[in-house]
């Protein structure tokens, strides 16, 4: 048998010769050759790519003895003889016609047409064009026709014979090849076998003198199923290295490395089976265009820039995207390729992946995960990812979106674990304009960082998940904002911290009244927000370098270990939710407070394991009385020893306050303390109020009304106040120094060691009630007690009124 490969594209054959008379140049013929130019076609359509193929015409005497194509050449495009042109723009499947004037002209050696010199001859020249293959072959002496061959659907038929000439990994298929001698015909069989190693080879008879094969090797895969490996990758001359034949299905059936030989172009409007994986690092470049479909065995995978740079852009439309699906009806593809699953994922990018890597309207599903950026980043919009068995997308090892411009309108919905995993930091660069929804695990889970770029966090339908301590701050400030509506998942180990270290930050989380912001546990078993034990447990904290704008605005917090830390710094809180906690709502340490008395309103706080509030004593002016801390397991709002420096007025609640320590009332410049009518207070054991202490100025006005007293009594215990001994005992301590227009009038002191201890000054003491105190009602040392009247005592252990 001899053997020829399957070449090109096209196969121009010359058919017959016939003569119709014009008028004659006249000119003597030489021997000599034209050359046919002409556009490669592909499917029917020219290409860019030029090719030749040349006539000769070889002079004997007055006479042309022979006419034959080039063995080599290809393609008719445009004929010239020595003295004229003649052109044809666009060549397809048919006969065209060539005319030549000469003396006369012969056509083989049998057939001997003598002509005038007013005669010419025209050239019925035949191209038939079959996709994808290219018989070269040269002659002797006879015209050599393929029989009745013509294009279909990009395949060539036989439509005569009904011989169907299409090549698929099994097929093994005769056709014929028709010899014409001179009206004489031979027919020889032509047999395409497939060697199983994506190459085919043309067969024909050993016994067939009259036919030369040149044999040329290649690599063309069938028609049918084209297979793309690295060797013909390696082979190609000419880039980029396209693949967009419609007709066929691509196959890759190994591992397939494209490096910088050359940028690879699927499609468009193609499909490709992937059955190993598709490395693309060392410089090189995949492009996938619109209408691709990608279908992907289980074990495969596409990786960029693992090792070096490598660059992925799959760039579909609105009305044809690029698709990323599975092969088979099971399994999840992507889940190999790694030393854990941490890596397993359809689409991965590394470290070495450009910023020129880019996914817009793609569809990624049944993948193991969707995406995975570890190290990179890139660009995905108009991009569905969906029902993958673990998370959509996975951002790790600074992997991110290049920004929030460049990750939007994508849908990642319905996938088995989270929509999108990434760090703090880069959270704001998810667009608002994604769809985030229904995934099983929840929408973004947001792994440990410290967040040190201004950023909004966007609403989506799914929740945040937080499963670990997240730091706002940076050595310029930060500042992040939560977007009304939005729900924070905390898992157990669960923290926010606001600023660090002198490195200030801003968090803004400012719902409306019908758009919440939530805070709550990931489970209704568990409380979040970590530390050692006590007041070290907490969800949230800001620290002293919080700054004064940080804000909670109708927002809902929930299931906290304590909720709410602010340490040495002021914010506002308001419209706020603060319930089922472990222990506190909120506590203000040290210096801590609301920004002033507009800045902490109309607060739920309730149902919390330990207190609402906690506050010390010098900034309690600053609730200004609305809202709720009822419910609260150990008390609404817990007073800490402090002193008062500043005027303030301590406004009544639904809820009494509960006093822990001495506070101290009074300063160099002084200071007043004025109570609302009908407040009330728990005190501890060891809870006192000093006015003018340590030789301060300080003025105590406790004035209730009638129908509305203040009251003083004790919290859980026997007595209230200092009880040393008698003499110097007390509960309120009126000193020489405080100022004479201390006063407390309809007043209720209830179980304190001594009720109201006077020293060496008249302030005014009236119409109040002293109870059940473990010594004296009221103690007046150096006082006259000349404005203590109108009171009255029940049930004191010594006397109710003891002069010292």
């Amino acid at each position: 048998m001899k053997t020829v490969y399957i070449l090109l594209l096209i196969i121009a054959v010359i058919m017959s010769c016939t003569e119709s008379p014009v008028t004659s140049s006249g000119d003597e013929v030489v021997t000599g050759s034209s050359s046919i130019f002409g556009t490669l076609l592909t499917d029917g359509k020219p290409s860019d790519e030029e090719a030749t193929v040349s006539l000769y015409l070889e002079n004997s005497g007055s006479r042309l003895s022979r006419l034959h194509a080039n063995t080599g050449d290809s393609l008719i495009a445009t004929i010239e003889t020595s003295d004229a042109a003649y052109s044809f723009d666009e060549l397809s499947a048919g006969t065209y016609r060539i005319e030549v004037s000469r003396e006369g002209i012969v056509i083989g050696e049998e057939t001997n047409i003598a002509l005038d010199e007013n005669e010419d001859r025209k050239i019925d020249i035949t191209i038939v064009i079959i996709i994808n293959q290219t018989f070269n072959i040269s002659t002797t002496e006879q015209n050599i026709t393929i029989n009745n061959f013509f294009i279909e659907n990009g395949k060539v038929t036989a439509s005569d014979s009904g011989y169907t000439l299409i090549f698929a990994d099994t097929d093994t298929i005769t056709f014929e090849i028709v010899l014409d001698n001179g009206g004489t015909t031979e027919t020889i069989p032509v047999t395409v076998v497939d060697k199983g190693d994506g190459n085919f080879t043309i067969e024909v008879p050993d016994s067939t003198d009259a036919i030369t094969i040149t044999t040329t090797e290649t690599t063309i895969p069938p028609d049918s199923v084209q297979t793309i490996n690295n060797a013909l990758l390696n082979a190609a001359t000419n880039c980029p290295i396209a693949f967009d034949n419609s007709a066929i299905t691509y196959s890759i059936s190994g591992a397939l490395s494209i490096t910088s030989a050359c940028e690879v172009v699927f499609g468009p409007d193609i499909l490709v089976e992937v059955k190993y994986p598709i490395t693309i690092e060392d410089g090189g470049s995949l492009r996938i265009l619109e209408g691709t479909t990608m279908r992907f065995a289980n074990s495969a995978y596409i990786s960029v820039g693992g090792s070096g740079t490598g660059t992925l852009t799959a760039i579909g439309t609105e009305n044809d995207s690029v698709f990323f699906e599975r092969l088979t009806s099971t399994g999840n593809w992507g889940s190999a390729g790694g030393s854990t699953s941490r890596y397993f994922s359809g689409i991965r990018f590394f470290g070495g992946a450009t910023e020129a890597c880019s996914l817009s309207y793609c569809s990624i599903e049944s993948a193991y995960r969707g995406i995975l950026v570890s190290g990179a980043k890139i660009t995905v919009s108009h991009t569905t990812i969906s029902d993958n068995r673990e998370s959509g997308c996975l951002f790790e090892e600074e992997g991110t979106p290049v920004d929030s411009a460049n990750f939007t309108h994508n849908s990642i919905h319905h996938n088995g674990g989270y929509g999108i995993s990434i760090a703090a930091d880069f959270v704001g660069a998810i667009s608002s304009s994604c769809m985030i929804s229904d995934n099983t695990g929840g929408g973004i889970l947001i792994a440990a960082d410290k967040v040190e770029h201004d950023a909004i966090w966007n609403r989506y339908t799914d929740p945040y998940v937080v499963n670990s301590t997240i730091e706002f701050a940076s050595d310029e400030g930060v500042t992040v904002i939560i977007t009304a509506g939005t729900t924070f998942l905390m898992g157990n180990s669960a923290r926010l911290t606001v600023g660090a270290s002198l490195q200030p930050g801003t968090f803004i989380a400012n719902g409306t009244e019908s758009d919440s912001i939530t805070f709550t546990s990931l489970t209704n078993t568990s409380y979040w927000g970590p530390g050692t034990t006590g007041a070290n447990q907490i969800g949230m904290v800001f620290t002293e370098d919080a700054s004064p704008s940080c804000s909670l605005t109708y927002c809902v917090l929930n299931r906290a270990t304590n909720a709410v830390a602010i340490n040495n710094t002021r914010i506002t809180i308001a419209n706020s939710r603060i319930s089922n906690c472990e222990r506190t709502g909120i506590a203000f340490n040290e210096n801590a407070s609301p920004v002033d008395s507009n800045a902490f309103t109309d607060n739920i706080i309730t149902e919390n394991g330990h207190y609402g509030v906690e506050m010390y004593a010098n900034f309690i002016g600053m609730l200004d009385g609305t809202g709720t801390f009822a419910g609260n397991a150990t008390g609404g709002i817990l007073i800490l020893g402090d002193k008062v420096e500043e005027d303030a007025v301590w406004k009544k609640h639904d809820v009494p306050y509960v006093v822990s320590g001495k506070i101290s009332i009074g300063s160099v410049e002084g200071a007043t303390l004025t109570i609302q009518e009908g407040t009330s207070f728990l005190m501890q054991d060891n809870a006192t109020l000093d006015v003018g202490s340590n030789g301060s100025a300080g003025t105590l006005v406790a004035d209730g009304t009638a129908d509305d007293h203040i009251i003083f009594a004790s919290f859980g215990s026997d007595h209230w106040g200092t009880a040393s001994s008698g003499p110097v005992s007390g509960a309120i301590y009126i000193r020489n120094t405080a100022d004479e227009n201390t006063s407390l009038t309809y007043c209720d002191i209830i179980s304190a060691t001594t009720g109201i201890h006077i020293f060496d000054i008249e302030p005014t003491v009236m119409n109040c009630t002293i109870s059940n105190c473990q010594y004296y009602g009221i103690t007046l040392e150096g006082s006259t007690g000349t404005t203590v009247s109108d009171n009255t005592f029940t049930n004191n252990t010594l006397e109710d009124i003891h002069m010292q």
